[in-house]
């Protein structure tokens, strides 16, 4: 069963971190954009769901009516099993107790918050739109509307930023007993307005330190990590993400987003105006698509499950792609064993499981293109 992913583009402001498609000024379209997202649902009519995530963008900016029009409209359109995990993307400033009180009536299960700093200087100094108080208060009135299973986004390796700074986020952040949180360093991205302006981040040993510092504090404040940048309380995992992680088929409804079958792996326009164009004519939306083979599938399945604490169970994928493991895959992560990035540890009798170690965290990203 597939993964629903809605992409929302609409926001305040963009981020000057921010490369995702988003659209400012723009949210007077919001009423016909969500009428083309159940439009192009259609062509899934009938299919069974494992989860839904509305991301973005900032899906909490659309109105009452637009949530309404789209929470009402999907279940008949999918399948929803009854306990199906509904997450959608929140700004703090967009959250007061009664839209956290709407998205309660409308079936969502999950909130993820885009905090990123408690720290005011940082927040103004990314762009964000939103104050630290803003973030307590939106966390405040999820909690009271029974909206409890919420993921907080937390941010660091800003430059200049000191460990006691970071240290008092993270002490903030686990005074909210939010269930989930999710750990980035600052990405310069291209076409970000800071890659223009040729910020850079920490320099990296410093960031691997505040990393480790912040996966402790975490780890004594009750979050089990699960995956190299998300840590939860008991249960409290990312379902839907947890879907991608593993391989997994999603559908992707609206402008830029991706779907993914069986191996087939696509992609709708990332213009607004042409996304609803294509829409409104009936013409299908998407900009472009590619096919992997089981040997693409194999490696992608390795890369993305090393992220996750479980490990990769070598004989599933073998099992689940039809084909032995690549040898030139295996003899890079022999390499990767021996200089401890990796390890390999027995997922039963005889059937390997490959697993990332704390030291090889730091560097996961960098070894990934080498096992793609």
């Amino acid at each position: 069963m597939p993964s629903l992913y809605v992409h929302i583009p609409f926001c305040l402001r963009k981020c000057f971190y921010c490369s995702f498609t988003v659209a400012i000024s723009k949210e007077h379209h919001a009423s016909r954009y969500v009428a083309c997202i159940l439009r192009e649902a259609q062509r899934y009519q009938g299919e069974t769901l494992d989860s839904i995530y509305i991301g973005g963008g900032t899906p909490s900016m659309l109105t009452e009516g637009a949530l309404r029009k789209l929470f009402k409209e999907l279940p008949g359109i999918f399948r929803c099993a009854p306990g199906l995990e509904v997450t959608i993307e929140a700004n703090p400033e967009t959250i007061d107790f009664a839209k956290a009180e709407l998205l309660f009536s409308l079936g969502v299960t999950r909130v993820s918050l885009g905090v990123q700093t408690f720290h005011e200087k940082y927040l103004r100094w990314m762009g964000r739109t939103h104050t630290a108080e803003q973030s307590v208060r939106a966390v405040a009135a999820l909690q009271s509307a029974l909206l409890t299973n919420i993921n907080l986004d937390l941010m660091y390796s800003f430059p200049g930023e000191t460990m006691s700074e970071l240290e008092s986020d993270v002490k903030h952040l686990a005074g909210l007993g939010c269930a989930h949180v999710s750990l980035y360093a600052l990405s310069v991205e291209p076409y970000s307005r800071f890659y223009v302006q040729g910020i850079q981040p920490l320099p990296r040993d410093t960031e691997a330190a505040f990393y480790e510092d912040v996966r402790r504090r975490l780890s004594r404040s009750g979050y089990r990590q699960y995956e190299i940048s998300n840590f939860c309380r008991s249960g409290k995992e990312s379902f839907h993400n947890k879907n991608y992680w593993l391989g997994g088929d999603y559908i992707g409804l609206g402008v830029s987003a991706h779907s993914h079958r069986q191996g087939r792996r696509s992609w709708n326009t990332a213009q607004l105006n042409a996304y609803m164009a294509a829409i409104e004519s009936g013409a299908n939306p998407e900009e472009g698509h590619e096919v992997l083979t089981p040997e693409q599938q194999f490696r992608e399945a390795v890369a993305f499950g090393l992220r996750m604490n479980q490990g990769v169970d070598v004989q599933r994928l073998e099992e689940r792609y039809r084909m032995a493991a690549p040898e030139a895959l295996e003899a890079r992560v022999r390499s990767f064993i021996h200089e401890g990035w990796l390890d390999e540890k027995e997922a039963g009798p005889g059937r390997p499981l490959w697993l990332v170690t704390d030291r090889g965290r730091l560097v996961l990203d960098t070894l990934m293109p080498y096992i793609i």
